[in-house]
């Protein structure tokens, strides 16, 4: 599974809620964008610039200097391949593949702050909610929503740490 397919993973993987779960379908849409990107970032960078094989020079001699010993053989041609130069616009293709998953990354970065700060307008928004149920004692109530609360924080976490780890091994930058 590839990094950005497992941060659909943790989207799914529990109870978003009610408030971000719209958030969270574009983040969903977001990823799949990012992971098509990636791919084609990935084909880009493997497939071979030109189907031709390595070309195969050789090198000539020089001819023995005249004072050598006959006893001293020639020293025999070398083999050198060479292969083709990476094209200018394989070049461009490459760098416009990575600066469109760059922006994609940035904007789900930006997705993810986005959902963080909405979790933290809807915890504040429950403040009075939680209030009541504690002075009721309905425990469950309370402590259900505490659990929803934290594991969307957790995942928040979780998600901007994979991002920040596709970023750094895959396009040798920072996501900070």
């Amino acid at each position: 599974m590839c990094q950005l397919c497992a941060l659909a993973t943790i989207a799914d993987r529990d109870r978003w809620p009610k408030p971000l779960e719209p958030l969270i379908a574009d983040l969903k849409l977001l990823l799949t964008t990012a992971h098509k990107e990636a791919t084609n970032l990935h084909v880009r960078q493997t497939l071979p610039s030109k189907p031709s094989a390595p070309t195969a020079s050789l090198s000539t001699p020089s001819p023995p200097p005249p004072s050598a010993s006959p006893a001293k053989s020639a020293p025999s041609p070398r083999s050198t391949v060479s292969t083709p130069q990476e094209s200018p616009a394989r070049g461009a293709a490459l760098d416009a593949a990575r600066n469109s998953l760059g922006a994609t990354l940035t904007t789900v970065l930006t997705q993810l702050t986005l959902i963080d700060k909405q979790r933290e307008e809807w915890w504040a928004a429950k403040k009075a909610t939680r209030r009541r149920w504690a002075e009721e004692g309905a425990q469950r109530k309370l402590t259900a929503l505490q659990v929803v609360n934290l594991k969307a924080a957790d995942m928040i976490g979780d998600m901007r740490a994979k991002v920040g780890v596709f970023c750094r091994w895959n396009l040798g930058v920072d996501s900070e």
